[in-house]
């Protein structure tokens, strides 16, 4: 069996040119959120009123009507400082989407998808040759290694929520889970022949399925709550390694465990016009069971919080899909792996602010959030990101019709 650790011998000397934390262990997290809960720093999911078509927490597709689809685009720019240089890179996201039916006596049924993890890139250093051949070799000289890197972890829930009245909302989902990784190194050794010059490849996907359960509840006087579970999963999959030139391949059975989360939520709305609202959230990354190798990952706790203000007064003939609202949140966090080139804990900084308007009679909305998200690895590298997300939610009620004879 071939051993692929040459992983590890990038990990010193990576160059720069794209953001190297997508390399992290188990991959970047993505930030899958629509832009209202976004611009409130990821804090929204416990209020009511919230009409959100992409939440994680399942309960919250029981506050939808109709037939209603939900999307969003992120777009971003980063730059990064290390004590080799500066340099920036653009990226553009498409986390998340979703369907939900609205069924007879309060239920929902809602099919979706969620990108949770990223990882890809191409990366290249030079090495010395003595890091390559055994110490009896006296061929002197460099080589170069190129990884070109792309793969990632989403889910595609199946959801089911039931509203009991104005007060208690509940729902659980299916999460089907899917991860892919694709993996290639290429050494080249420009000073001696072609013989010397190889590639490796490697390709290899992995599932599971999980339960998501979800609460949400009016406690009275502008209190909300929200409650989110999300159970572990057991991993199977496959890897396939070759090399270049050879016919055989190396296949080998996957096996491990997804980590457990939860998340709960506060919001309380002191009159009409304002809002404010906490998030918590816990990971239990360090019983992730990787079925491939991987570093040791860190229990993640992430604290959010945002502010609503409605601009527009209340007042009588005014439709409330007329008040424009302003958000602002801003969360604190950190990467469950450390920093994959100077090493050391990435901490997250999010500040957000953002608006939006919705359709009239309740067909859909629009929203847009910009972002800056700050990510330190203990003063040996940081990276900044500014981006935008616009997200859309459109809703059509259909209804029986008489024929015109």
């Amino acid at each position: 069996m071939i051993r692929v650790w040459i992983f590890l011998l990038i990990l010193p000397a990576l160059a720069l040119g794209e953001s190297p934390l997508e390399l992290s262990q188990p991959g970047e997290p993505l930030l899958t959120m629509d832009a209202a809960n976004l611009a409130l720093g990821g804090s929204g999911e416990s209020r009511w009123d919230t009409q959100s078509g992409l939440p994680s927490n399942p309960a919250l597709l029981a506050g939808l009507d109709g037939v209603t689809f939900s999307t969003v685009l992120q777009f971003r720019q980063s730059r990064r400082d290390t004590v080799g240089g500066t340099w920036t890179e653009n990226r553009q996201d498409f986390p998340a989407f979703q369907f939900t039916l609205a069924l007879p006596a309060g239920w929902r049924l809602g099919l979706g998808y969620r990108s949770l993890l990223r990882s890809r890139g191409t990366y290249t250093l030079d090495r010395q040759l003595d890091d390559y051949l055994d110490e009896s070799s006296d061929w002197e000289g460099d080589y170069e290694l190129n990884l070109r890197q792309e793969g990632g972890v989403s889910t595609f829930p199946i959801s089911v929520a039931w509203q009991r009245k104005d007060r208690l909302r509940l729902g659980i989902a299916l999460s089907l889970l899917r991860a892919n990784l694709f993996q290639e190194w290429s050494y080249s050794f420009p000073d001696s022949s072609e013989v010397f010059d190889r590639k490796v490849k490697r390709e290899a996907d992995w599932h599971g399925t999980a339960v998501d359960l979800g609460l949400q509840a009016r406690l009275g006087k502008g209190v909300d709550i929200s409650l989110l579970y999300r159970s572990g999963a057991n991993l199977s999959g496959l890897s396939a390694v070759q090399i270049a030139g050879q016919t055989h391949v190396d296949e080998i059975n996957l096996r491990g465990s997804y980590p457990a989360s939860w998340s709960t939520g506060l919001s309380w709305s002191p009159s009409s016009r304002n809002t404010i609202s906490l998030g918590w959230e816990h990971l239990s990354w360090s019983e992730y069971d990787s079925p491939i190798e991987s570093e040791s990952l860190y229990d993640v706790d992430r604290f959010s919080a945002g502010y609503e203000w409605k601009w527009i007064r209340p007042r009588k003939g005014l439709r409330p899909e007329r008040r424009i609202p302003f958000r602002v949140g801003f969360r604190y966090g950190r990467f469950p792996g450390e920093e994959p080139v100077h090493g050391g804990i990435v901490r997250e900084m999010l500040y957000s602010f953002g608006t939006g308007f919705t359709v009239q009679e309740g067909k859909g909305s629009m929203d847009l959030a910009v972002f800056m998200q700050n990510l330190d690895a203990g003063g040996t590298a940081s990276e900044t990101r500014w981006g935008i997300a616009l997200s859309l939610r459109t809703s059509e009620k259909w209804k029986r019709r008489s024929l015109p004879y």
